[in-house]
């Protein structure tokens, strides 16, 4: 059976009429609250309640000065961490420059003292002293045997000082990660000045300012430790120079031994002033066992009862021209 619009109305609206009436019969009968006690709660002030409406209202204020209170310390914090944080972002910014400058120094006097080989490579020596050099990839790669010749005679040129595969891996390493501590610093420094213009206007969170914190501490763990393969770098070539410094003044001193003390004409002249006061060593011991000699058949010691003189030391000719019969 087809019913009308009408009609389904007149059926949908009698109940819900009939709903909504047995609802106020139980507010009325104090059976229960009515719909709005129900979604906001029986003492709440916008009911009408003024004893509850001054409880909401001590609240509220009391919220709003815990809420003023942390904002404000967490305004004090940040300011004192801004100023702090700022002037590690200045002096670590500049030392990284100034350490930019001492590195292009360093490259310099390490190619300098790189095996370099005709067709313009540069080659380096591994932990087991075998020749390498990197590709255009940056591979290290084995030399091969038709260049060892020209690089080992490349090599005795620069001696201890030439460059090693580890020193160059030291010295790009280092390069790389001055590169990516610099851009991250000035990245956090950068956005320093953003928070600070939050926390001016009020809208710094807590959660900002941590993160904040965490930033900068791993910074200053990256500058100390660039700092320290920057340290070790140059200290590894200070090492380098002093051993070459010292194999020359080695090499020059023993090069003068040759000249001077080794010359034959030198040793013959001393070994001759040798075996003159030698000689003249042995007559007078001579003279002093004949004299013992005497003293012992009756003679007085300090009158020695010695009549002919001292027979001549017979010295045996040798192969050393300084030495006569």
């Amino acid at each position: 059976m087809e019913r009308s619009l009408t009609e389904i109305w007149q059926q949908v609206a009698s109940l819900k009429w009939q709903r909504n009436f047995d609802d106020l019969n139980r507010e009325q009968g104090g059976v229960q609250f009515n719909k709005l006690h129900r979604f906001i709660g029986p003492n709440s002030a916008f009911i009408g309640n003024p004893d509850k409406k001054k409880e909401d209202d001590e609240a509220v204020h009391q919220f709003s000065e815990i809420i003023q209170d942390t904002q404000e310390r967490l305004s004090r914090q940040f300011q004192q961490f801004y100023t702090e944080a700022r002037e590690f972002y200045r002096s670590g910014l500049d030392k990284i420059d100034e350490m930019e400058n001492e590195l292009d120094a360093l490259e310099a006097e390490y190619e300098r003292r790189t095996i370099r080989l005709s067709d313009g490579r540069r080659v380096y020596v591994d932990e087991s002293g075998n020749y390498i050099y990197q590709d255009t990839g940056g591979n290290w790669q084995a030399l091969e045997d038709a260049a060892i010749p020209e690089a080992k005679a490349q090599h005795e040129k620069l001696g201890a000082a030439a460059i090693t595969g580890k020193q160059k891996d030291d010295l790009d390493d280092l390069r790389q990660n001055m590169a990516s501590t610099k851009d991250r610093m000035i990245r956090n420094n950068e956005e320093l000045d953003t928070l600070e213009e939050k926390r001016k206007a009020g809208k710094l969170t807590e959660e900002e300012y941590k993160q904040a914190q965490e930033r900068q501490q791993q910074d200053q763990s990256a500058f100390d430790s660039l700092s320290k393969k920057r340290d070790k770098l140059l200290n590894s070539l200070d090492s380098e120079n002093a051993m070459s410094a010292t194999q020359k003044e080695t090499t020059e001193f023993y090069d003068g031994l040759s000249g001077s003390i080794f010359d034959s004409d030198t040793i013959s002249q001393d070994n001759k002033r040798t075996v003159s006061a030698s000689g003249s060593a042995l007559e007078g011991a001579g003279q002093l066992t004949d004299a013992f000699a005497s003293a012992s058949n009756g003679a007085p010691v300090d009158q020695p009862a010695i009549t002919q003189p001292a027979p001549a030391v017979n010295k045996p000719a040798g192969n050393n021209p300084g030495i006569t019969g």
